[in-house]
């Protein structure tokens, strides 16, 4: 089906035209993306800021008479001034001062009595000085001095000196000229000329910026410029901006090379007082999840019938795989703190206590009960679903053909629950289990007795027990060997169950038993440093420490590993469970199933354009050539020998399709329908496209050509149409974008009426999409709602559309922070549940945050400043946080009590 951006030429890489064979030039300025790195650029130079020509004047800040940056800084009255800058020159050696440390920060203090005594006030001075071992060879620089006045003289003390407490006065700077003597940086200066100087205390600090001034602290100025070895008063101007004279420049950090932009965004833009980093990415919804911050970061995740659901640490819930459900169509907006997925629904605990459900509803199994609130836990079973309130109590919906929503009578004191296939199972606050539900499994009449149980899970028509001594009991039908534990079995922390059973080990190894018919019990070696495992009748998903999720077993769907996305991307297209990216460099990205090795490129691709089917991916090479990767049964992803000169490409079911630069078509693959066989003379053609067992060809005059199977009319093309800019196709349907922004459709499924101001269009199977002018999406479907036409209204800076199977990708450009910084935490240790503040930088589109190494749940409360949750047993370590540009590290390391 040729569900794409395949309008992409050698012209076009980094300028991709909207409107298919003949884009609006307008658009082509999205593209042209190229990081500016090292050579300055003159104040008359022209740049670039969000796509539109700005002149590249520079603004100045408005300075006082004394040379401050005039922010609102009080002086110290000029009779005052002018008699500390009229007094005599009368100087001491910082190189006479006593034992210090070589790595700290030289101060000197003078007091003043005599003539600058004032209304009883002793005035004194401090002056900030530099680090002998970094300025060693910085030659003459310049040290700030500050004055005030307090009534508190100073007192002396062996370590240095303490600064006056009380009354705050008003502050002056100025520049005192220090030389580079004796080998020492700054050794002997002069200061305070003139006065009466009572006392003058030498000494060292371990830090820059650490006296306190009062109740407020001194922000002191020196900073060495490494790259220029010149010395300034970085804290005269504001960040992003540099000190030239006495004005505050703003500083380019594009052109320096300055910026960081985390190598994922090519593309540097200069902002007043700063740079921002300017990309392109895609998002996937519906079957094949995608973006670049969906790669990390979980702190939960469940495994359903060929689909996984799972929960980020900011409480973003996300899902992925077949998803013929529903399921991928989560809530808009929801935020959750636990989740889980059944046989065909999901279910999310909010924050308040309340429940959501979504998917299927074959018994009520999403029909939450009017009211339910105070849940603190939730399980999913095959059709129905138990909630834990927080008294302790259990609450269940949905199927009930053989009593698993009969919640015992007066059962109270529950800490935990888990919903089998047709079996519930209860642990209480004292260590022992309640069960109910089917009669034949002998879950509830084989229940174990005994009181040291801390975990739970019921499979299908069995269940397991984890006891306080890391061992697991097992009960139940043994079809499989599913009750049959491991011998030896020891250690365990965590355990799941579905027709086989999954054990967590403390040193993060994973033990699965029982059925494995698709793979499930075959743990691959190179798993490891796992926390939580997830078992659904066809696949399982395992949680890693570092909040990454794994999977094995069928991945028919893409529903083992979590999903991918890529960035800095010119176009996009999807299969019917995987989707592929053309980046700018030419290089090309899948992610989703991996069955036939479909989101595999070979080495080595320089690509121009691409296309992804129902199993396999395409690419045009530079060259003119075509590679193909994934499905081949019918030999779609073989071209023909020889073939050359290819400027478009495209693709059906089993059958893939060229145009060449004379503009005829070439087709291979399945021929079943003659889908794979243009039609005698076809020529002009610029764009094609296929669905099942059909092609769609488009031709530079604006007509369409259509051939191949046509029992839903989807080969009929409509008489007259003309104008046509771009074609896509679905199973049984076309959808062609006419220059004048209108969208005709033919076949089983055809577009909204009334539908105007089109940019861009693309279908899936059954799913059409098109992208209007303003940026918002309109999907519609024909049968089925599997997430697919779930783009949120939050999506903002949309400029192109594609879709395949079950999905639909757009692509944005948007603006990334630079790579984060991490400054500061306010605890270096605490118990789990507590909360660290973290400071620093650029916490915008954080990815995930780690403690020790454990992922943990987070709350961006501004772009300078997180709320992190301290982790269950995360030991001692830094506090790690990671962005889509970047990642960073807390410099002290953080201990879990």
């Amino acid at each position: 089906m040729s569900r794409r951006w395949n309008d992409v030429t050698r012209e076009t890489r980094c300028a991709w035209g909207l409107g298919g064979a003949r884009a609006a030039p307008r658009w082509r300025w999205l593209w042209r993306r190229r990081r500016r790195r090292g050579g300055g650029r003159g104040h008359g130079a022209q740049r670039r800021r969000g796509g539109h020509l700005v002149p590249r004047g520079r603004r100045r800040r408005g300075r006082g008479a004394d040379g401050a940056a005039a922010r609102g800084r009080a002086g110290v009255g000029l009779p005052l001034l002018q008699r500390l800058r009229a007094a005599r020159e009368r100087g001491f050696d910082l190189a006479a001062s006593t034992t210090h440390d070589d790595g700290g920060y030289l101060f000197g203090a003078t007091v003043f009595a005599g003539e600058e005594q004032l209304a009883d006030k002793a005035y004194w001075n401090i002056a900030f000085g530099l680090n002998d071992a970094v300025f060693a060879d910085a030659g003459d620089c310049t040290l700030v001095t500050r004055a005030t006045a307090s009534d508190t003289p100073l007192a002396v003390l062996a370590s240095g000196f303490a600064l006056p407490e009380g009354e705050v006065y008003p502050v002056i700077d100025w520049n005192v000229p220090l030389t580079n003597a004796a080998g020492r940086v700054c050794g002997a200066h002069a200061v305070n000329a003139g006065t009466e100087v009572a006392t003058t205390y030498v000494g060292y600090i371990s830090a820059p910026n650490q006296f306190t001034w009062g109740q407020d602290p001194v922000t002191l100025d020196n900073q060495l410029d490494r790259a220029t070895g010149e010395l300034t008063k970085a804290a005269a101007c504001p960040a992003g901006y540099g000190l030239v004279g006495e004005s505050c420049v703003d500083v380019d950090e594009c052109a320096l090379g300055t910026d960081d932009c985390g190598g994922v965004n090519p593309t540097c833009v200069n902002t007043e007082g700063g740079f921002s980093c300017v990309g392109t990415e895609v998002l996937g919804f519906g079957g094949v999840r995608s973006g670049a911050d969906l790669r990390a970061g979980y702190v939960s995740v469940s495994a359903g019938e060929s689909i996984t659901v799972a929960l980020k640490g900011d409480g973003t819930v996300i899902a992925w795989g077949g998803l013929s459900s529903g399921v991928g169509g989560v809530p808009d907006g929801l935020t959750a703190v636990a989740v889980d997925a059944g046989g065909a629904f999901a279910l999310a605990l909010r924050p308040d206590g309340t429940v959501v459900a979504w998917g299927s509803n074959y018994s009520g199994e999403t029909d939450v009960p009017a009211g339910l609130s105070g849940v603190v836990a939730i399980s999913a079973g095959r059709e129905y679903a138990l909630a834990l309130k927080g008294d302790g109590t259990v609450v269940a919906w949905g199927n009930n053909s053989v009593g698993q929503t009969d919640v015992p009578a007066g059962l109270t004191g529950v800490v935990a629950v888990s919903a089998g296939e047709y079996d519930a199972l209860a642990l209480k606050s004292d260590g022992t289990l309640v069960a109910w539900g089917s009669p034949w499994s002998e879950v509830a009449s084989s229940l174990p007795t005994g009181s040291d149980f801390v975990g739970i899970a019921c499979g299908r028509d069995y269940a397991l027990a984890l006891k306080a001594d890391g061992t697991v009991v097992a009960w139940g039908m043994d079809d499989n060997g599913n009750t049959s534990v491991p011998t030896g079995l020891s250690g365990v922390v965590a355990i799941d169950a579905q027709e086989y059973a999954l054990a967590v080990k403390a040193d993060g190894t994973v033990v699965a038993w029982g059925y494995g018919g698709q793979g499930q019990t075959t743990v691959p070696g190179s798993v490891s440093g796992v926390i939580a495992v997830s078992g659904s009748p066809d696949h399982v998903n395992a949680l890693k420490a570092d909040g990454t999720i794994v999977g094995w077993g069928s991945d028919s769907y893409g529903q083992c590993d979590s999903p991918g996305g890529a960035i800095d991307v010119v176009a996009a297209d999807g299969g019917n469970a995987h989707a592929i990216a053309l980046k700018s460099d030419g290089t090309v990205v899948g992610w989703g199933s991996e069955q036939y090795a479909q989101v595999s490129p070979p080495a080595g691709l320089d690509a121009l354009a691409i296309v992804a089917s129902y199993y396999e991916s395409l690419a045009l090479e530079a060259a003119g050539t075509v590679v193909g990767w994934g499905y081949n049964n019918y030999g779609q992803t073989t071209p023909p020998a020889g073939l050359t000169g290819v400027v478009a490409i495209g693709a059906g079911t089993w059958h893939a399709l060229a145009v060449k630069s004379d503009g005829t078509v070439v087709g291979w693959g399945r021929d079943s329908n003659g889908q794979a066989t243009p039609p005698a003379g076809l020529s002009g053609v610029v764009a094609v496209t296929g669905g099942y067992y059909h092609s769609v060809a488009l031709k530079s005059d604006g007509t369409v050509v259509a051939w191949g199977l046509n029992n839903a009319g989807q080969a009929t093309v409509p008489a007259g149409l003309g104008g046509v800019s771009k074609i896509a196709s679905g199973l049984y349907f076309n959808i062609a974008l006419k220059s004048d922004g209108t969208v005709v459709g033919w076949g089983n499924l055809l577009p909204p009426a009334g539908l105007t101001d089109v940019v861009d269009i693309a279908a899936g199977d059954s799913h059409g999409v098109a992208l209007k002018a303003d940026g918002s999406v309109v999907t519609w479907m024909s049968w089925s709602d599997q997430g697919a036409r779930n783009v949120p209204t939050s999506v903002t800076g949309i400029i192109g559309v594609a879709g395949g199977g079950y999905q639909t990708l757009v692509l944005r450009q948007t603006t990334f922070a630079p790579a984060p910084t991490v400054d500061g935490l306010s605890a270096t240790s605490g118990a789990a549940g507590a909360t660290v503040t973290v400071t620093g930088s650029s916490f915008e589109r954080l990815v995930g945050v780690r403690v020790a190494g454990r992922t943990t749940p987070w709350t961006v409360d501004s772009p300078t400043s997180l709320t992190v949750a301290v982790p269950e047993g995360c030991g001692a370590g830094a506090i790690e946080v990671e962005t889509i540009t970047g990642a960073a590290q807390s410099a002290a390391t953080f201990t879990c009590l």
